[in-house]
């Protein structure tokens, strides 16, 4: 379920990604086999977050989370 659906934001999905797409925060990358590759070096946790993990690694960031099983995984802050 979406922030939209839950309703906890007045933006509606195309609005997000229109405002994410724009932003100069923000960088659109690929999935590609480089990240399908560190992925398999991730067995621990779900397959969304070997994706956020494995894209974290690649790029050397660092991921906002409290998730601890996403924090083991790769750098985080606030988790």
């Amino acid at each position: 379920m979406t922030l939209e659906e839950k309703g906890r934001t007045a933006l509606t999905k195309g609005r997000m990604l229109d405002w994410v797409l724009t932003h100069p925060s923000f960088v659109v990358v690929d999935f590609d086999l480089a990240t399908l590759q560190v992925m398999t070096s991730l067995d621990s946790i779900e397959i969304h977050d070997r994706i956020i993990a494995a894209t974290a690694r690649l790029l050397a960031a660092v991921v906002i989370t409290r998730d601890p099983l996403l924090a083991g995984a790769t750098r985080t802050f606030w988790g």
